[in-house]
């Protein structure tokens, strides 16, 4: 089951971008700029991969939030921020 299916959302779907902070969300919303296509595959704009630094051979990380409808993607920039304390915990506080 992929991260779209988690939402439940079908080919389509039109959908909207905001960033926050560094992070992309995507949101259903019928006045979007994007429609999923026909592998439910969500295609960034230009300027919210432009805004995050995305160069389209970038790899990054979805996360499904069934409950608010959103799907969250993380720029691989960010990564290193977001997991440095997990990551230092997970090692007894040294890296």
């Amino acid at each position: 089951m992929s991260t779209v299916d988690i939402l439940g959302w079908t080919p389509g779907l039109h959908v909207e971008f905001t960033i926050r902070e560094g992070l992309i969300v995507v949101a259903a919303d019928e006045a979007g700029c994007r429609t999923l296509d026909e592998r439910c595959h969500v295609l960034l704009p230009m300027r919210v991969r432009r805004a995050c630094r995305l160069d389209g051979t970038q790899r990054v990380v979805l996360a499904a939030l069934p409950g608010r409808q959103r799907l969250i993607v993380h720029p691989p920039a960010l990564l290193g921020q977001l997991t440095l304390a997990v990551h230092t915990a997970a090692l007894g506080g040294q890296l």
